[in-house]
């Protein structure tokens, strides 16, 4: 029996919960490298033996942060790959290629023993890691059931904070390993994870909504009815097809300046948001708290390298709870963009102990206020900005820009966070701690009125429903969460209110019970 290309998948007879449980677990182990990325970076700044293969970076703050930072600007080319043929070939090929990419690079960066190889390996790791985070959300989405599309995308988050944690315990369990097994193999455990994303992604479907979009509507049809039966296939369709034409009629090019039209389906507005709640996440200055805890605990704090391991440890599991709680109780229930007001408060607040505590010292008491602060962060931000920058992005632009407009809100990401890792390094000294985090919990406290003068929520609605809040040109500011019972705006009484309104004009929605539900 001759095997199928990678763009068609394996075992077209499973469906429904099988085939969403396989779906989601090579959508969600793409994503735990994410995660464990972010954190290992600590195994690798504590270990004697990565200085002496690599004596560049020993005692040069600037180079370590620019070599680290490699990563974030691999996955910044990642992203804008999939800006430009992320259309082209499909969702699932793509997941594919950027998990093979992934693999590669960290099979490259745990064999190095120079430093270009280790640079160029870190770049690989990066692309393929970038491609994932930017496909992987719209993926999910397309494949998932309105109600229930928040929580299936925060599963590939679950997953990113449990790589998170998973990457602090690792740095814990080989903190007495000093040669070069104890950042070698570290780097090397997250190919066992890619290849769970490499089997299960030979079974699962393409995304139903791209198939339809690429003219193919029967194999979308037949994805549609494998996953949620039947009778959701053939309403779901139909939307789809409705949703296509009105943004095909709103769409005039191809190009990334399409993704920045000001037309009837408001992409530009759209655009924009998608950029700006991934750049939000960013500023609130996680990668300083997951890339150098580490350094802040040891040298900002004042913690020896086995407790400062052992409060990661902890830490990693905190962010893993608090992001269940998000995705499952926060987001579904307060709506996304609440959650991120929550966040910036919350992280606002933590950023403020982090820095008064290390303000001071030289008491215990303040080791204890400013660890309080980075728990208090990064829990927060797990719970809030982290599953809702991916989701929000992936929702709130139309599917004639999805690929592209998303990817570019990822890309943006990308480059803060390029930005952060680099210049931590210099900056904690250079402002004396104290200085650096306080600017942190600045631009948190500014980014609140942003996000709530500019964020519709798009809680509870279809992918189609959400084109409704930018029908005609108009800006409809929903604050509600609810929807009717198809997951559309839906009620005569939000359409009377938008009627009269002057296009590019906002409509704040705080509540509409006319054939509502929750």
């Amino acid at each position: 029996m001759m095997l199928k290309p990678f763009t068609h998948p394996w075992g077209e007879g499973i469906e429904g919960t099988p085939l969403k449980v396989i779906s989601m677990i090579g959508a969600c182990a793409g994503f735990l490298t994410f995660g464990y990325d972010q954190g290992i970076a600590n195994a690798l700044t504590q270990n004697p033996d990565f200085y002496a293969t690599l004596p560049r970076l020993k005692g040069d703050s600037t180079i370590l942060g620019t070599v680290l930072a490699l990563f974030v600007l691999g996955a910044m080319f990642g992203c804008l790959t999939m800006s430009a043929i992320g259309n082209k070939f499909g969702r699932r090929p793509l997941i594919l290629f950027a998990t093979v990419t992934t693999l590669v690079g960290a099979g490259g960066m745990a064999g190095a023993n120079g430093l270009a190889c280790f640079c160029v390996m870190r770049l690989c790791n990066g692309y393929g890691v970038g491609i994932l985070t930017s496909i992987v959300p719209t993926y999910v989405g397309e494949i998932s059931k309105p109600r229930i599309r928040g929580m299936m995308m925060s599963l590939e988050l679950v997953a990113a904070a449990t790589g998170l944690m998973t990457s602090f315990w690792v740095c814990y369990g080989f903190r007495n390993e000093h040669g070069g097994v104890g950042w070698r193999l570290p780097l090397g455990i997250q190919g066992f994870v890619l290849l769970a994303t490499l089997v299960t992604m030979l079974f699962a479907p393409e995304s139903p909504r791209w198939l339809m979009e690429a003219g193919r509507i029967d194999e979308g049809r037949q994805v549609l009815a494998r996953l949620h039966g039947q009778a959701f296939a053939d309403a779901a369709t139909l939307e789809i097809q409705e949703a296509i034409a009105v943004e095909h009629a709103a769409q005039r090019g191809k190009g990334y300046a399409e993704c920045f039209a000001n037309n009837d389906q408001c992409f530009r507005y759209r655009t924009l948001l998608a950029i700006g709640v991934n750049a939000a996440q960013q500023l609130t200055g996680i990668n300083m708290a997951t890339y150098y805890s580490a350094n802040i605990l040891i040298q900002s704090v004042g913690m020896s390298p086995n407790k400062a391991t052992l409060v990661l440890g902890g830490l990693g599991i905190a962010g893993l709870a608090s992001m269940i709680f998000g995705c499952f109780v926060l987001m579904e229930n307060v709506g996304r963009v609440r959650t991120m007001l929550i966040g910036c408060a919350g992280c606002m607040v933590g950023q403020i102990l982090l820095a008064a505590g290390v303000a001071h010292q030289e008491s215990k008491a303040a080791g204890y206020i400013a660890t309080l602060g980075l728990y208090l962060f990064l829990c927060v931000f797990s719970a809030t900005h982290l599953p809702t920058a991916f989701v929000y992005s992936s929702e709130i632009v139309p599917l004639a820009i999805r690929t592209r407009a998303a990817t570019l809100g990822v890309a943006v990401q990308y480059i803060l966070n390029f930005v952060v890792v680099m210049v931590v390094p210099t900056a904690i000294p250079g402002m004396g701690g104290f200085g650096f985090y306080a600017l942190f919990a600045g631009v948190n406290g500014a980014m609140i009125p942003f996000i709530y003068f500019f964020c519709p929520e798009v809680s509870g609605l279809t992918l189609e429903g959400v084109d409704e809040l930018f029908a005609n040109g108009k800006v409809i500011m929903r604050r509600t969460t609810r929807v009717d019972d198809n997951g559309r705006i839906g009620g005569k009484s939000l359409h009377q209110l938008e009627a009269n309104k002057e296009q590019g004009s906002f409509e704040h929605v705080e509540k509409v019970e006319t054939g509502y539900s929750t």
